[in-house]
């Protein structure tokens, strides 16, 4: 019993710290937790504007460009290039990522295919 009663309260210390460092990293971010859907962060920073890349030369019929975006990550925006992605089907259209204005903030919309 007594093992129980401390291994329950080591899993919850253990909680209780990566929660709290976990909180206090997304305040120090700039992050705010705003009502928003499950798993979707609201960011109050606008992004910035997109950068334009030169689209390279296509792998074929098969493959589709994902332009690059920026990321939110360690309190701020890092640029993602944009890269070539495999059609799952034919006739597969791919819609691009991008940021959705939520209240006073921005959220990262994933990109899929429709």
């Amino acid at each position: 019993m007594r093992h129980i009663l401390t291994k329950c309260i080591t899993k919850s210390g253990i909680n209780r710290l990566v929660y709290g460092g976990l909180a206090s990293l997304m305040l120090a971010g700039g992050l705010a937790l705003q009502p928003a859907a499950v798993g979707q962060v609201v960011i109050n920073l606008a992004p910035p504007t997109a950068i334009v890349e030169k689209v390279p030369p296509s792998r074929g019929p098969n493959w589709v460009w994902d332009p690059g975006h920026h990321v939110w990550r360690g309190g701020h925006y890092v640029w993602v290039h944009g890269q070539y992605i495999k059609r799952p089907h034919p006739g597969a259209n791919w819609v691009p990522g991008h940021y959705d204005k939520r209240g006073p903030g921005w959220v990262w919309i994933q990109g899929h295919w429709a």
